[in-house]
């Protein structure tokens, strides 16, 4: 029987051995034979033989089909034995299922037509012990139905039986690596659904996931999971904060607070995830974090989370931040105040919150009231855990932080913490810098955005940073510390030699706060051969001259010094490009730079200076010509070039472009003209386009083709590039970037568009295009072709009226 079958495979059962026997190059061989007869007997033109045909391959698929689902049957009913022959036939089975369920719509059709569910369920709930067994049969389940097969298992499995606990911790688990969109690791069933199937709806795994987190007898590990795959959730759609709290949400979190006196040796990272959840959600909205607060989680998290936490403290700093997040900067201190004499790990992670609640304090008359009390709290924890390098980053980011908000409110002499404060930062760098430097793992490489390993140099970035928004924020600091010697200080740091990358950025970003960018030209003056210092300088001009910019980091509104530094400064630019040719980061930010510089320059600058300056960008962008960083900082500076006008116009010569000779300024920009003709700016461009128009499409390359584009009609005029669009597969990236492109040139000169039909060729090329796409959501080809069909019908009317006249 089957039953006895599925009891007692072994390799010498007659079953197996003819398994064994079929292989599987025979088997589809033949089905593909069968399928293949099916097909041509249609196709056959004799009535007689056609017909007859016909009936065989009815025939055969049937016999298929029957066998199919004979297959099926037999599977189900070997996992109805198999569950009292031990978990290891029970595994099997699953495989099988799971197998044949990838392969075949219609198999898993007949498992759910023959409750293939409710048996798995039964075979599972006996062996609630076999962890791998559980995470397959629950990927069997997604395998068969998808969520609702998730869904499926959980309606089923609401009571506190052994059984029912583990196939919910397993289907948890089963949705925590779907929502980190896991690949690798963790049930082999797991990577092969991820691999194959589209990413599920965030929503329906969120309403899962509070079903499972309703149960009270759920394990404290599926808790904890379910707090990370939510916050995971949360984070990347805000939304979803209402949708928990609606489902009693709230609730379900202080119960689990509550219950923290009873963790196990786990209950440390637990309860760490839990406070992160409630954080998270606390910045959902301010409606969300006032129903969390109304509910009782703030009290909860005062009274119960921190009493609980304990361990390495880890906990207890996420409780704090957790606290900050709900109840701000008030709530914070009173338990630092409370617990802070007795716990340190609460006063760490107290400042650690203040860090993050000052970033809101300004716009919060009571929070800055409180702030000189969390500033003295935080120079206290300093003084008392300063040898503890680990935390000293946090530390002095968090005093940074607290300086930078009240810094505006109280000038020099004012307040002595906030003296102190200041005095303690500034200390740090009258210390001789480490000799570690010279063996750190990332001196002389290129920076990342990850957090520096070593403490020291982690330390020192974060005190250059609280140094330089002090300065960018309070005037009057900004005059004291340029006259105490910071600049000194900072310059030390800067040539002490072997220094990381990143943290050079760091230091050339704080001096460049305090005295703008004279010191940033004299540093690269004298140190133009340590492409460290060269490629901190390049990133600080960009802060300060970039007006897109409009992050933390911008300097926008420091000092810029006189015309003579900005030209010595983009000689030094050129110069950098030269003297650093194989260092990509350089002549992509050198590139920047040029751009920003050139739309500067006086006249006398320009005809100096730019020549050189194009030929030095177009040799970088030849020489790394699939690094997207250069490109885009070649097209960017190629760009400005070519539409520069002078600054002191006299009338401008006919023709198109950036000129040809002419009086006053016209004459400098016709030597930049020749240049860029000379050195193939425009060919240049047209394999910037080539290569990055058949890349993946993201933010970055849409930007170089923008500006490829802008480069070649300012060069060539605007018909040949409405030919190249013309000439692009339907989808193109390139289409919808040089249509933007040709508006925004044709917007800043219109006369790019005058004379021989060019905005009539405009308009027609604009209608060509818009028929061949497709109008989908996320292409703009659309939106931007009726910018410049709007832009040419208004050139062409212009010229109507002129002619008209």
């Amino acid at each position: 029987s089957v039953g006895v079958c599925a009891c007692s495979w072994s390799p010498a059962s007659s079953l197996c051995a003819a398994m064994c026997c079929l292989t599987e190059q025979r088997t589809q061989s033949a089905l593909s034979a069968v399928a293949e007869f099916a097909t041509v007997a249609n196709q056959v033109n004799h009535e007689e033989l056609r017909a007859a045909s016909q009936q065989v391959a009815l025939e055969g698929l049937s016999l298929c089909e029957s066998y199919g689902r004979r297959c099926v049957r037999f599977l189900l009913e070997a996992l109805q034995s198999a569950s009292r022959g031990g978990a290891a036939a029970v595994n099997d089975v699953v495989w099988m299922l799971y197998k044949l369920a990838r392969k075949s719509d219609q198999a898993r059709a007949w498992v759910m037509q023959d409750n293939g569910l409710e048996v798995l369920l039964a075979a599972l709930v006996l062996h609630p012990g076999e962890a791998e067994l559980l995470a397959d049969g629950v990927w069997l389940a997604y395998a068969l139905d998808g969520l609702q097969g998730f869904a499926a298992l959980l309606a089923r499995c609401g009571g506190s039986s052994p059984g029912h606990v583990a196939i919910r911790g397993a289907v948890v688990w089963s949705i925590y690596e779907l929502v980190q969109g896991c690949k690798d690791g963790g049930a082999q069933a797991a990577a092969e659904r991820a691999a194959s199937q589209p990413r599920p709806e965030s929503a329906a795994m969120l309403a899962l996931l509070v079903e499972a987190m309703r149960h009270e007898s759920t394990a404290q590990d599926t808790q904890w999971t379910c707090c990370m795959a939510l916050d995971i959730l949360i984070i990347g759609e805000p939304r979803f904060g209402t949708y928990f709290l609606d489902h009693s949400g709230a609730q379900m979190l202080i119960r689990m607070l509550r219950s923290g006196k009873d963790m196990n040796a786990n209950g440390g990272e637990f309860r760490k995830a839990l406070a992160y959840l409630i954080a998270s959600l606390a910045d959902c909205s301010l409606h969300v974090a006032e129903r969390l607060r109304n509910e009782g989680a703030l009290r909860a998290l005062s009274e119960h989370g921190i009493a609980c936490a304990g361990g390495d403290g880890k906990d207890v700093e996420g409780m704090m931040w957790a606290i900050g997040a709900l109840g701000g900067l008030s709530a914070v201190m009173e338990v630092m105040e409370r617990e802070g004499s007795s716990r340190p790990a609460v006063l760490r992670g107290g400042v650690l919150a203040i860090c993050e609640c000052t970033w809101h304090a300004t716009d919060d008359r009571e929070d800055l009231v409180r702030l000189p009390r969390a500033l003295t709290m935080v120079l206290e924890v300093i003084r008392r855990e300063e040898a503890l390098s680990p935390h000293l980053r946090d530390l002095i980011k968090a005093l940074g932080s607290v300086l930078a908000c009240i810094a505006p409110h109280a000038p020099p002499g004012e307040l002595s913490d906030v003296d102190g404060g200041v005095e303690y930062l500034l200390r740090r760098f009258q210390e001789h810098p480490s000799a570690s430097f010279s063996s750190s793992a990332d001196a002389g490489q290129d920076s990342s955005n990850e957090r520096t390993a070593d403490p020291l140099v982690a330390a020192t970035e974060v005190t250059a940073e609280a140094i330089g928004r002090i300065a960018l924020v309070a005037p009057l600091w900004r005059q004291a510390l340029l006259h105490c010697g910071t600049l000194d200080g900072l310059r030390h740091w800067i040539r002490c030699g072997g220094a990381p990358r990143r943290l050079h950025k760091y230091l050339f970003w704080a001096a460049a706060a305090i005295g703008g960018l004279p010191f940033v030209t004299e540093e690269l003056r004298l140190h133009m051969r340590l492409v460290a210092v060269v490629d901190a300088g390049l990133c600080t001009i960009i802060d300060i001259l970039d007006d897109d910019i409009d992050g933390e980091y911008s300097l926008v509104g420091v000092g810029r010094g006189a015309e003579m530094d900005m030209s010595l400064l983009f000689k030094l630019v050129v110069e950098a490009m030269r003297s650093h040719s194989g260092a990509p980061e350089v002549q992509a930010r050198a590139g920047h730079c040029v751009g920003l510089l050139a739309s500067l320059a006086s006249d006398e600058v320009l005809g100096a200076i730019a020549p050189a300056a194009a030929s030095s960008v177009l040799a970088g962008a030849r020489r790394f010509p699939r690094r997207s960083d250069v490109a885009g900082g070649a097209c960017a500076a190629l760009r400005t070039l070519c539409s520069l006008r002078p600054r002191r116009p006299a009338a401008p010569p006919p023709g198109n472009g950036c000129a040809q000779a002419g009086a006053d300024g016209w004459g400098a920009l016709a030597a930049l003209q020749a240049a860029l003709k000379d050195e193939g700016a425009a060919e240049c461009a047209d394999q910037i386009m080539t290569a990055f128009s058949s890349r993946k499409v993201g933010r970055s390359n849409i930007d170089i083709l923008e500006d490829a584009v802008a480069v070649l009609a300012l060069l060539r005029g605007v018909e040949p590039v409405l030919q190249r669009l013309l000439d692009e597969y339907s989808g193109s990236p390139l289409r919808p970037a040089g249509l933007k492109a040709l508006f925004e040139v044709g917007r800043s000169d219109i006369r790019l568009f005058a004379g021989g039909g060019v905005a009539a060729a405009a308009a027609e090329a604009c209608a060509r295009l818009v028929a061949e796409e497709a109008e989908e959501p996320g292409s703009r080809l659309h939106e931007v072709a009726a910018l410049l069909s709007g832009l040419c019908m208004g050139a062409v009317a212009n010229a109507h009226i002129s002619a008209g006249r």
